[in-house]
């Protein structure tokens, strides 16, 4: 079970053209928003990645718009765990669980939830995933 004291949000790749070609969109963009204004009511830091977003086009402004007291990290790799500013960042919270949420579950999601997992059991830490759908 999470505990507000000892997680972070993670909200990954809800961006450009593809986050607007996905199946039920409106539906993952509400839930997506639910999970970040809970966030913010409970305390719950976040960090907010996007792949090449010079490429891929930016967050969709329907997520946007709620973490514009935070700054996206930018990525180049699949998994956030590829970003350096993304590990410094999770490790300044300090915190033990990681609740993720986004698009691309089969890749994006997929690589952060394994690879941080890797990292995390060595840390002692717990990762947790929000999963909309999977198709």
């Amino acid at each position: 079970m999470l505990d507000i004291e000892n997680c972070c949000l993670v909200v990954v790749d809800v961006q450009g053209k593809l986050a607007q070609l996905m199946h039920e969109k409106q539906s993952m963009f509400k839930n997506i928003q639910i999970l970040i204004k809970a966030a913010k009511i409970l305390d719950i830091p976040i960090l907010w990645c996007q792949q090449c977003p010079d490429s891929l086009g930016p967050t969709v402004p329907e997520i946007a718009q709620l973490l514009t007291d935070n700054e996206p990290i930018d990525k180049s790799a699949f998994s956030c765990c590829g970003a350096e500013q993304f590990n410094i960042k999770l490790n300044e919270l300090k915190r033990q669980q990681v609740l993720l949420c986004g698009i691309e579950t089969h890749v994006c999601i997929y690589c952060v939830k394994v690879l941080r997992w890797m990292l995390l059991r060595m840390r002692s830490l717990q990762g947790h995933l929000r999963i909309n759908r999977l198709r």
